[in-house]
C-alpha cells in the first residue's frame, strides 16, 4: 500500500521489481511513523526517498542523519532535500538508471518512417516463420519457458551482469502466478523461441521486466515486443521498459523505439 502512494512510474516503486532482485542488492525495507523506508548495498547504504503521510521532514532526517545517501531521487526531491542540507549533499544524474517509457501505440503499432526498419525485420521474421503463434503463458507452457531461458542463458554465458538477471529471471518463473505476472511468447514449428514478462506499474503505466529471444531468429526481438503489447499492454497508456543499466547495445536498442520519455533519476 505504500509503493502505491507514489505517483511515479519508475522501476524502484515496482514490487515485483523490490522482490525479484532483492538478493543481488541486498533490498531491505522498514515501516515507521507512517512511511516506508527501503534501502539497498552492502556496507555503504543507499535509500529511496522515504515513501508514506506525515511529517515528511522528519522522514528525511531519520536518512539523513544516518549519514547515508539518496539514489532515484527525482528533480522535485533533489530540490527539498536542498531546502533542507543546503551544503550537506552533492548531486548527479543517474544516466544509467533513467527507465525508458514509450506510447503503448507506439509499440503496438509501429506506426511511420521512424519505424520503418522494426517493421522489416517484424515482416522477415513472418516470412521466414509462417507457421508462428503467439500465445499467453500459462501454468501449461511455463515448463517450456524455463527451458527457453536455460537455453538463452548457455548462449549468452559471457554477457555482462548475466548472472545477476539470471537469478532475478528465475525468481521471476518461480513465482509467475503467485506474482499475477502477464506474460506471452512466440512459438514456431512448436518451438519457444521468445518470451516477454511484465505486470501493472501504475494506472497508467506497464512494466516490463524480462524480454527474451533467440537471436538466430532474425526479427524476434522485434516480433515479441510488438505482440506483447498488443496482446498484454493495451489498457494503459505508457510502458516501462527499465533501464539500460549502462549497457551501450542496450541503450542503442531502447532509443531506437523511440522514448516518449526518459525519467531522470539523481543520486
Amino acid at each position: 500500500k505504500y509503493l502505491n502512494m507514489s505517483p511515479r512510474a519508475s522501476l524502484e516503486y515496482s514490487f515485483t521489481t523490490l522482490f525479484l532482485w532483492q538478493e543481488q542488492y541486498n533490498m531491505e525495507f522498514c515501516i515507521d511513523d507512517g512511511f516506508l523506508f527501503i534501502r539497498s548495498g552492502g556496507n555503504k547504504k543507499m535509500y529511496l526517498f522515504p515513501i508514506g503521510r506525515g511529517d515528511l521532514e522528519m522522514a528525511v532526517r531519520k536518512i539523513a542523519e544516518s549519514g547515508e545517501a539518496f539514489y532515484s531521487l527525482t528533480e522535485k526531491q533533489v530540490e527539498f532535500l536542498k531546502g533542507m542540507y543546503p551544503d550537506k549533499y552533492t548531486f548527479y544524474e543517474a544516466r544509467d538508471m533513467g527507465d525508458y517509457i514509450y506510447k503503448t501505440e507506439d509499440l503496438a503499432y509501429l506506426k511511420g518512417k521512424k519505424f520503418r526498419a522494426k517493421r522489416n525485420h517484424i515482416n522477415r521474421f513472418i516470412s521466414e516463420n509462417e507457421d508462428w503463434s503467439y500465445e499467453e503463458i500459462t501454468k501449461d507452457n511455463i515448463g517450456e519457458i524455463v527451458k527457453m531461458h536455460d537455453e538463452w542463458c548457455a548462449l549468452a554465458e559471457n554477457e555482462k551482469g548475466l548472472k545477476e538477471e539470471t537469478v532475478a529471471v528465475k525468481k521471476a518463473l518461480q513465482n509467475y502466478f503467485e506474482l499475477a505476472f502477464s506474460g506471452g511468447l512466440i512459438r514456431t514449428k512448436g518451438k519457444v523461441v521468445a518470451f516477454s514478462v511484465g505486470d501493472r506499474l501504475s494506472s497508467d503505466t506497464f512494466l516490463v521486466h524480462i524480454e527474451k529471444a533467440f537471436s538466430e531468429y532474425s526479427g524476434a526481438y522485434q516480433m515479441i515486443n510488438c505482440e506483447f503489447v498488443k496482446n498484454n499492454c493495451m489498457d494503459y497508456e505508457f510502458v516501462n521498459r527499465e533501464d539500460d543499466a549502462g549497457n551501450e547495445g542496450l541503450r542503442k536498442a531502447k532509443i531506437s523505439y523511440r522514448p516518449y520519455c526518459i525519467v531522470k533519476k539523481y543520486i
